[in-house]
């Protein structure tokens, strides 16, 4: 009896282990499968370009070309069109007028090189002038320095200055002598605006070590559009084939239009425009 009953819980253990092994199997091969979560993907790095630093060509320059715009002082209508004028052009004042220093003062607050347009006397005189506005060469040492420091006190921040008429006096070596002093003293420059084929002033100003330079065009003397750009291209010619040339044009709006259209072109050309003060030095 005993032995049976050893047999049959033999048996029913072994029974019991396969049902649990069956039921380990089971749970097995139907356990869902874990899924990994998702790779979150980080959000690639941007990529940071550097600029290209364009190495800049500096055209070669074709001439060098400074303008003087003379005649100012008898109204500061035209600052305006100046302002315009996208180069370094230069400004000369006629002194002692009722716009004389507004002018000055309009022309330096725009970076424009200011100068003083100084009446001299020429062989005949063709304009009514007031008392002691011309300097004349018959005037005593003394008088000349009085009228040229009140000239120069009506024209601020003056830099430089250029013969208003002067045919006498840009041949008188005497009275330029004392008006080349004076500019030594205050540091300035003399451009001759060579009215006259006799002017001592080139050799006048080497000898004194006085910044010095002379004028190669007038661009209006005739007030048409098909004049002034005919002697723009006279100019631009002088500049390429000496390597600079000065102009000089008057306070006038044609004038002041035509100067603003060629700067523009010449520069597109190559030519680079300069004050008259740097060409001087």
């Amino acid at each position: 009896m005993t032995a049976r009953k050893n047999k049959g819980d033999s048996k029913s253990f072994l029974i019991a282990i396969l049902v649990v092994i069956v039921i380990i199997q089971a749970f097995l091969l139907l356990k869902p499968e874990l899924k990994k979560p998702p790779a979150v993907k980080k959000p690639a790095k941007p990529v940071v370009t550097k600029p290209k630093i364009e190495k800049r060509v500096e055209r070669p320059v074709v001439g060098r070309i400074a303008i003087v715009i003379d005649d100012w002082g008898y109204n500061s209508s035209h600052c305006d069109l100046l302002a315009e004028i996208d180069s370094p052009v230069s400004v000369s004042v006629l002194p002692s007028l009722r716009h004389s220093s507004d002018v000055a003062r309009c022309a330096h607050a725009q970076g424009k090189e200011v100068m003083l347009h100084l009446p001299l006397e020429p062989h005949k005189i063709l304009e009514t002038y007031p008392s002691d506005y011309l300097i004349m060469t018959t005037m005593s040492k003394e008088k000349i320095e009085r009228i040229l420091e009140k000239h120069l006190a009506s024209v601020p921040y003056a830099e430089g200055i250029n013969n208003h008429t002067g045919s006498a006096a840009t041949e008188d070596r005497r009275l330029m002598t004392i008006i080349f002093s004076k500019l030594k003293e205050k540091n300035f420059f003399f451009l001759d605006s060579l009215v006259t084929g006799q002017s001592i002033c080139r050799r006048l100003a080497r000898e004194m070590n006085l910044p010095f330079t002379e004028r190669d065009i007038f661009l209006d003397n005739e007030n048409t559009r098909a004049a002034i750009e005919e002697q723009f291209a006279l100019l631009a010619e002088q500049a390429q084939l000496k390597g600079y040339a000065i102009a000089i044009g008057h306070d006038r709006p044609l004038s002041l239009q035509i100067i603003k259209e060629q700067t523009e072109k010449l520069q597109r050309e190559g030519f680079k425009f300069i004050p008259a003060g740097d060409l001087a030095k």
